[in-house]
């Protein structure tokens, strides 16, 4: 699998119907907005935040790991008057905090430990509303702990220290990422504002990536067109049509299944520019079940002929959310993606649950 959390906001229709997206919000004063991102049709989510106020999502991740890469783009806008304002957390799903990186009131980044009392290192020279792309290599222990920053694609490190102790309790893994800041800050004369995009954490359990990449970012396409199968029945018209949306609407089109087995496939959108990597390519869906039955489903792929079968997924009664399954290779050839093979796969589901 490689990547254990993507995100770039595209999908998300306001940050105030965002439940589909996050396992936790707390958006007081609707701290958070979606606003446009620093290159074409990239989006951003965007945090103005009320004064010494918490306001946060929270991500629980698909795997366990001691070690993992974060990557951002990011920029601050207005910095705190005092202290440091959190945008990006890493912990465990029982709700301990591990390190933190958060922009100090003179605009730098800044790790910290789990609660600011103990600074690991900073990337100097950044400036008042300058993007710039991160990322941090961090390996949870209390004894032979370490954090790595690199910025802007530059493999010479911002930041890289090790000996530390980064575990606060628990298990020492990063299963959760929290996305703004749980303690509240003092807010600047002209408020506290930073904007995010492009994230992606992964792993080294061996699948792409596994570890250092540049300055990378994440694109959403959309089904374009039906597949190879379509034995989902739709709302109205055509199944991809109901579909093809960026943000998910939701009740107001969808397709839907009734027997275990019904297979849908769509084509995807092409590559609107031509990356000299890529990483890893994930399928991902918004459903729910609407009976106390057992529902399920599984995402598929289909490249090149060969059909891949994402993780068996149980539906929640009555309550949209999204699921992914990520491949970083293409399942058709076992190879290194490239757009020509991105180009040509169909990505569907598969209903499934006992007879």
């Amino acid at each position: 699998m490689g990547i254990t959390y993507i995100e770039n906001y595209a999908a998300w229709a306001s940050a105030a119907a965002s439940s589909i997206e996050v396992t936790s919000m707390v958006n007081p004063s609707s701290t958070f907005s979606i606003v446009a991102g620093n290159r074409a049709g990239g989006y951003a989510l965007q945090a103005s935040f009320p004064n010494n106020t918490a306001a946060y999502y929270t991500k629980t991740m698909l795997r366990t790991p001691s070690t993992v890469w974060v990557a951002w783009r990011s920029v601050c806008d207005e910095a705190t008057s005092s202290g440091a304002n959190m945008i990006v957390s890493l912990g465990e799903a029982a709700g301990n905090t591990h390190v933190v990186f958060a922009y100090d009131a003179s605009y730098q980044l800044v790790a910290y430990n789990h609660d600011k009392s103990v600074t690991y290192g900073t990337v100097s020279g950044l400036t008042q509303g300058a993007w710039h792309q991160f990322v941090a290599k961090v390996v949870i222990s209390d004894t032979v702990g370490s954090i790595e920053i690199r910025m802007d694609g530059d493999t010479t490190p911002a930041v890289n220290v090790t000996s530390l102790d980064t575990k606060n309790a628990g298990s020492g893994v990063v299963s959760r990422i929290t996305i703004g800041d749980t303690a509240g800050a003092p807010i600047g004369a002209s408020g506290t504002i930073w904007r995010i995009m492009d994230l992606a954490v992964w792993d080294n359990d061996g699948n792409s990536p596994s570890g250092w990449v540049g300055d990378v970012r994440v694109d959403d396409y959309a089904p374009d067109g039906a597949g190879s199968s379509t034995q989902w029945t739709p709302l109205s018209s055509t199944n991809y049509s109901n579909v093809d949306e960026a943000a998910a609407n939701e009740d107001t089109d969808y397709v839907y299944a009734s027997i275990s087995g019904k297979l849908d496939y769509y084509t995807v959108a092409d590559i609107t520019h031509n990356p000299t990597t890529i990483y890893s390519v994930s399928t991902s869906a918004v459903a729910k079940k609407t009976d106390a039955s057992f529902r399920g489903f599984n995402l598929k792929m289909l490249s090149n002929s060969v059909t891949s079968t994402g993780p068996s997924v149980t539906l929640t009664n009555g309550t949209y959310l999204r699921y992914y399954a990520h491949y970083g290779a293409d399942p058709g050839t076992s190879a290194e993606w490239t757009v020509a093979k991105f180009n040509a796969i169909e990505a569907g589901m598969t209903a499934g649950w006992p007879s």
